[in-house]
């Protein structure tokens, strides 16, 4: 009995050390892995086929663990993939989902071609007899006979049936050539012109803050956005030929980027006044937010303006409740970001833009008896205030860095409205523009960007227009999503950003703010 337990005893010691060696050797494998700046990555298909409408979780294999990983689809349209690696068939046809395994400024990627075929369509038993559409006889219902005819009632014309609902809003633009930011993108290789060789043209890019052109004629990608990838004959520079170049970027954060993290530095949210020329009070309230490791006496700090939406007011972005229940997580996202290194020194203030309009008053550097529709009543004046007060108020008592290069406006709603009025009509003072869901027009008419002079004037100002929106949320007939098209038509240098599975709510507004601000100011 004493061997037994013996024997038994020598076995447990001897598998106790085999697994330490184990350990030993994956441990040795992804230190020398990393000591030779490597990463891996697999996935579990490499080939997938799916029915239109079905779903597959991908699985994907790194090292190492911590290396972060972002999911990316070819043709969205025809599949999808989120941030788990679940990919839905939408429509006939096939894309490739690419993964990136991201770590210590290595990545690495890994691709499934995926092909999407049609639903099977199950088709009845139909004999020759009862191939023919029965003739239903209508059944009518008894009315009991009555002297007094009874009244017929007038339906409400808010019940007719015969109004269909407004067909959502597809954003329409297609890029020639896409790119991942820090991608580059050979065009000898790439690009085949209509008529002749690559080797007869000059590259050029119009927008080289987007992407610019190096000596080997490669694409670099510099900042998300858009431009278009100009090919100029050598011998005759009337000759060209243009492409739409689309630089993006996987915008969809980590989970808990929008949460109270113990582990990391936080900034600081308070409140201040400052004067108002549009104010009955002569005054307006207004928090504000100030990084980790505030220094105002050896430091300059960027300036961001957050706006909220309709019948909120300063305090919504900073509420921190739990999602879903009216409240945004601003303060935490900025946590995220500098802890991340993705945000560089910005002070963000958010403002009341709400101002009660008095016909009967003037008001300073505003346009006399101003067509002023109701929904926008309580907006119109605070472009200027925010123009002519706040932003000379914010100047002249905080260490910002003057200039538009170092100053943003973004905003949820009416707050988007109020962002755009801002910012694409004074491109001249804000370069970064963060416009979030729907609706920012009363109308499906606008007057700011009409042609493509209004879009090329913006273009050579702004340095990032960036309009994002919930997947469910088609406010006011789409009126957002019909001015990204246009804007698009135009020419405009302008990135849509689609939040899967969100609406017109606090969870697609954190998103949002996460996206943009990880691309301001850079």
């Amino acid at each position: 009995m004493k061997k037994q337990t013996r024997r038994s005893v020598a076995k447990l010691l001897l598998i106790a050390f085999s697994i330490g060696v184990l350990e030993g050797h994956v441990q040795s494998d992804v230190q020398q892995s990393l000591a030779a700046g490597k990463i891996t990555l697999t996935l579990n298909k490499k080939k997938l086929t799916l029915k239109k409408g079905k779903t597959y979780k991908l699985e994907a294999k790194k090292t190492p663990a911590k290396a972060k990983l972002s999911w990316k689809s070819s043709r969205p349209k025809t599949v999808s993939v989120n941030n788990r690696g679940t990919v839905k068939a939408k429509k006939v046809g096939k894309a490739a989902i690419i993964v990136t395994a991201r770590y210590k400024g290595l990545k690495k990627k890994a691709v499934c071609k995926v092909t999407v075929k049609r639903k099977e369509n199950i088709i009845p038993d139909v004999t020759p007899e009862n191939t023919k559409e029965p003739t239903v006889t209508p059944v009518l219902p008894t009315v009991e006979p009555s002297a007094t005819p009874v009244p017929t009632k007038t339906p409400r014309p808010s019940r007719k049936p015969s109004t269909p609902a407004p067909t959502p809003v597809e954003i329409e633009y297609i890029a020639d050539y896409e790119m991942e930011l820090g991608e580059k993108l050979d065009v000898k290789k790439k690009v085949t012109p209509t008529e002749g060789r690559i080797e007869d043209y000059n590259i050029s890019t119009t927008n080289e803050y987007v992407a610019s052109v190096d000596e080997n004629d490669i694409i670099v990608s510099n900042h998300i956005g858009k431009c278009l990838l100009v090919l100029t004959s050598k011998t005759d520079e009337a000759k060209k030929e243009s492409y739409k170049l689309c630089v993006t970027d996987n915008f969809v954060p980590e989970d808990g980027f929008n949460v109270y993290n113990e582990n990391i530095s936080h900034g600081e949210v308070d409140e201040f006044y400052y004067p108002s020329q549009y104010r009955e009070t002569g005054e307006g309230h207004a928090k504000i937010y100030f990084p980790p490791n505030y220094d105002p006496k050896n430091k300059k700090y960027n300036l961001l303006f957050c706006l909220h939406g309709g019948g909120q007011d300063e305090n919504f972005w900073t509420l921190g409740r739990p999602l879903g229940q009216g409240g945004c997580h601003a303060q935490y996202i900025f946590d995220t970001l500098y802890d991340e290194k993705e945000l560089t020194d910005t002070i963000v203030v958010f403002p009341n833009g709400n101002i009660k309009y008095d016909k009967s008053k003037d008001y300073p550097n505003t346009v006399p008896d101003p067509v002023i529709q109701n929904s926008w009543g309580d907006c119109y004046l605070f472009e200027y205030e925010v123009i002519y007060d706040l932003l000379p108020y914010m100047q002249n008592n905080y260490p910002i860095e003057k200039g538009a290069d170092h100053t943003g406006v973004c905003g949820l709603s009416m707050g988007c409205g109020e962002a755009i009025e801002i910012g694409l009509k004074h491109p001249d003072l804000f370069h970064y523009m963060g416009l979030f869901s729907a609706g920012p027009f009363a109308s499906t008419k606008q007057t700011i960007v009409t042609t493509k002079e209004d879009a090329e004037r913006i273009n050579s100002q702004i340095k990032l227009c960036f309009f994002i929106t919930g997947q469910n949320d088609h406010m006011m007939d789409d009126s957002g999503r019909r001015f990204v098209n246009n804007c698009d038509s135009l020419g405009m240098n302008s990135i849509f950003f689609e939040v899967k599975g969100t609406g017109h709510d606090d969870r697609c507004w954190d998103r949002a703010l996460y996206a943009f601000m990880k691309h301001a100011f850079k």
